[in-house]
C-alpha cells in the first residue's frame, strides 16, 4: 500500500513529490518516459506575476517568494534569475490595455511600472522596433524548467520517495466509489490517493 501515487514526472508531479516528502509522506511517482521529458522541458520557465488575473496574483506573489529560496532548499542550480518581465506595445491600443493592468499591480503593491521606448532600450539592450511603450515588473523571474524538475525529483528520492521512470499509468482503479489503486504497464499499486499531473495525458486517466 502506497500513501500517494503521483502520475507524471514534470515540474508539477516532481514538486508534489518533494513537498509530500517534506510532510513526512512517501509518495510513488510514475513517469512513462523520463523526468521532465514532456512539456516541462519545452517551455521558457517564466515565473511571472505580471499580467495575471487578479485572483491569481496572491498565489504568484507567494510563488515568487518561494522561488527566491528554492535553489538553497533543493541544493541545486535551477537556472533561476530575477531579470524582470516586460511587455512591449507597438500601438496605443495595446499600450492602453497594458496600462489598465497597472491598477491591479497597484492593488497588490507589485513592482510594476509603465516604461517608455528609451527605458525599454535600457532594459533590453539591442532591441529594435517601433514601440510606443510597455510595462515592466522588475522582480519577475525565470528558471530552467528541466533543471527544476530534475532537482525536485532528486530531492524527493533522497527523502524517501520512489521515482519510477519508464512506467506508464494505464488506469486508476476504483472500488465502492473510492480509489483503490493504479494499474501500470508493469504492476498494480494499491493506494487511496492519486495526484494526476500528466499534462495533456491526464484526460485519459480521468475521463473514466
Amino acid at each position: 500500500m502506497t500513501d500517494v501515487v503521483i502520475v507524471g514526472g514534470g515540474i508539477v508531479g516532481a514538486s508534489a513529490a518533494w513537498y509530500l516528502v517534506k510532510k513526512g509522506i512517501r509518495p510513488l511517482l510514475l513517469e512513462k518516459g523520463r523526468i521532465a521529458g514532456e512539456q516541462s522541458s519545452r517551455n521558457w520557465g517564466f515565473v511571472r506575476q505580471q499580467g495575471r488575473d487578479p485572483f491569481e496574483v496572491p498565489l504568484m506573489i507567494e510563488c515568487n517568494r518561494m522561488w527566491q529560496g528554492l535553489e538553497a532548499e533543493l541544493g541545486a542550480d535551477l537556472g533561476w534569475r530575477m531579470g524582470g518581465n516586460i511587455k512591449i506595445a507597438d500601438n496605443p491600443k495595446t499600450m492602453a490595455k497594458y496600462e489598465g493592468w497597472l491598477d491591479i499591480a497597484r492593488q497588490f503593491q507589485l513592482r510594476t511600472r509603465a516604461v517608455t521606448p528609451a527605458e525599454i532600450a535600457d532594459i533590453v539592450p539591442g532591441i529594435h522596433g517601433n514601440f510606443v511603450g510597455g510595462i515592466f515588473t522588475e522582480n519577475d523571474g525565470q528558471a530552467d524548467p528541466e533543471k527544476v524538475s530534475d532537482a525536485f525529483a532528486a530531492a524527493a528520492r533522497k527523502g524517501g520517495a520512489e521515482i519510477a521512470t519508464g512506467e506508464a499509468a494505464l488506469k486508476i482503479e476504483t472500488e465502492g466509489g473510492r480509489i483503490s489503486g493504479v494499474q501500470t504497464e508493469k504492476r498494480f499499486i494499491k493506494c487511496d490517493k492519486v495526484i494526476v499531473a500528466a499534462g495533456a495525458w491526464s484526460a485519459r486517466l480521468l475521463r473514466p
